[in-house]
This record gives structure tokens, C-alpha cells and sequence, in this order.
């Protein structure tokens, strides 16, 4: 699981909110807080809340509610730093009785000093790799989908643009499987071609 930066498409959206990383610039819009199967590489559940609601605020839920709402038995759970927080760690580990594979954020004070270069090679080999997913997932969505390029305002609308986003990659995704073709389950004009 992880999130992504939506930019407001008004300059005056009462849904959306700043939000500001460290060296980066400040962005005024929404988060989407996505679930992804890691055997399909497709979403499962999204979240959409105004940018400056932190990931650790509201990952523990998402993930519990994609759990329950699904029916799922969850193996593993990877995320990134953001998510690094005694909730999650106790959702995932004590009610979904799944392990944790979060990242391990250093820039908090004191942690350097726990580390060995030994730990943190094999920590990053552990979590890193499962979570590029994920991140082709937003550039897949943003890209083919055009997830970035809504043209609506107030969070309840921003949100149903995702969902229905989310709702089109599943189709294509189902009409590839449909037609034998699971090679072109994320490729939207293909498809649509071959239709």
C-alpha cells in the first residue's frame, strides 16, 4: 500500500489541503491511499483524503477495511516509511496476522544509531523490491488512465473520479482475462483494440 499527490484542479477547492515534503515543492490537492494485490499488480481499494492527512493516520484503517470488506487473508503487508506507526504495526500483525514489511524510516532521530549496514542492505532487499508495484501502479494509472487530469472539485467528486478510474483499470483488466489475453491486462488501447 501507499499514496500519491493529486494537484487541485481549482485553486480554491474547499476539499483540498497543502502539502509539503522536505526539498520538494508544495503541492494543494488530495492523496489517494491505495490497496494493491501484489499477485495481479491491480488495486483493491482506494482512499481519497485532502493531501496534508498523513499516511500513518489513516493506513492502519484502509488496510483493515480492504481485510474485512474483502474477505481476504493477508500474507504480508508492504509499505513504505510513512507507514511506520505502532497502529499499523499492531492491525497487521495482531488482527490481520500478517506480517509487516514496512520501511524503516532513519531520518527519525536516534534510529541511525541502531543500524548496521548489514540490517539495513538486507531490510531494503526484503521491502524495496515488492513495493515498485505499486509505484509503476500510480505512473500506470496517472499515464493510461489519466488519473491526474480530473477536472472536477470538492474531495466527494475528486473521489468518485478515482473510483471510477479505478473501476476502468479493472474493466480493461477483466477483458484481457476474459479474452485469454492476461499479457494485456494493463494495456487500455490494446484492448480495446483487440475487442
Amino acid at each position: 500500500m501507499d499514496s500519491s499527490l493529486l494537484s487541485a484542479w481549482r485553486g480554491n477547492d474547499p476539499g483540498a489541503t497543502w502539502q509539503k515534503y522536505a526539498g520538494k515543492k508544495s503541492v494543494f490537492g488530495f492523496k489517494v491511499h491505495t490497496v494493491l494485490c501484489h499477485q495481479a499488480d491491480l488495486p483493491l481499494f482506494a482512499l481519497v483524503t485532502p493531501a496534508h492527512v498523513h499516511d500513518s493516520q489513516v493506513g492502519w484503517f484502509v488496510i483493515l477495511l480492504t481485510a474485512l470488506l474483502f474477505g481476504l487473508k493477508v500474507l504480508v503487508v508492504y509499505a513504505d516509511g510513512a507507514y511506520f506507526d505502532r497502529k499499523m504495526f499492531r492491525v497487521v500483525h495482531d488482527i490481520l496476522g500478517a506480517h509487516p514489511a514496512i520501511q524503516f524510516n532513519l531520518r527519525k532521530a536516534g534510529k541511525k544509531k541502531l543500524v548496521t549496514r548489514f540490517f539495513a542492505e538486507q531490510w531494503r532487499r526484503l521491502v524495496t523490491a515488492p513495493r515498485t508495484a505499486i509505484e509503476r501502479h500510480f505512473g500506470w494509472m496517472k499515464r493510461y488512465f489519466g488519473l491526474k487530469y480530473f477536472q472536477c472539485f470538492t474531495l466527494m467528486r475528486v473521489m468518485q473520479f478515482v473510483q471510477l478510474t479505478y473501476i476502468a483499470a479493472l474493466a480493461v483488466a477483466l477483458a484481457a482475462q476474459r479474452y485469454e489475453r492476461p499479457d494485456l491486462c494493463r494495456r487500455r488501447a490494446m484492448v480495446l483494440a483487440h475487442l
